[in-house]
């Protein structure tokens, strides 16, 4: 991360290791990152953890800037509520964006 951005609390964020997923998600068991190809085909899952507060995350190591991605809660595919970029419209897939 570079100096003076500050890291997101919800959402994709680029980061050395990848991508870093984080949302908000009481009273789901099962959250996880989808990404998909420029097709619309998931060619990675990645499962996020749960932490205190109902949220969940994870870092996809293979993840870059462009990358389009859904959540999976429990199962059934949302965009990102905290996206920074929906190309495809509000109920398309998100986008990785690196503000950087």
């Amino acid at each position: 991360m570079q100096q003076g951005i500050q890291p997101r609390t919800q959402g994709a964020e680029v980061v050395k290791d990848g991508v870093r997923y984080r949302t908000w998600a009481p009273g789901k068991n099962a959250v996880a990152a989808l990404i998909y190809d420029p097709n619309g085909t998931v060619v990675r899952r990645v499962e996020l953890a749960p932490e205190a507060g109902g949220y969940f995350s994870g870092t996809d190591a293979a993840g870059r800037a462009g990358d389009r991605y859904k959540y999976s809660f429990d199962g059934r595919a949302w965009p990102d509520p905290a996206s920074r970029f929906n190309p495809d419209g509000v109920h398309g897939a998100s986008q990785v964006i690196d503000p950087s």
